[in-house]
């Protein structure tokens, strides 16, 4: 029923732009001072009370783990691993990488 008074909705609303304020007042049974007691007690009977349904809450862990689902973390994540295999780290020490004795001029960071 209510999809039925959605879709009926939507179907109206879509040449609304083109009306006038008198015309969408009149389409939308309102008065420039909004809808009147009846016509809320009619719509609430109809659609029922204008509330969110409670919905279940998310874990921390399940939030943090939905971090992951988007493609370009998981080609960031696939890139850092193999990054890692390739053996591109740097630790800050002579013996893994080639190029640090530039950086800190021979002197090792700790």
């Amino acid at each position: 029923m209510k999809l039925l008074l959605i879709r009926e909705r939507k179907e109206k609303m879509k040449e609304i732009y083109r009306m006038t304020k008198e015309e969408i007042l009149q389409h939308q049974h309102v008065s420039e001072k909004g809808l009147t007691e009846g016509r809320v007690q009619e719509i609430r009977q109809k659609i029922g009370e204008n509330q969110l349904q409670a919905t279940k809450k998310k874990s921390p862990v399940r939030i943090f783990a939905e971090q992951f689902q988007d493609l370009l973390v998981i080609i960031l994540m696939i890139a850092a691993v193999v990054s890692m295999l390739s053996g591109n780290l740097c630790c800050y020490c002579d013996e893994c990488c080639a190029w640090n004795g530039s950086i800190s001029q021979g002197r090792k960071i700790t």
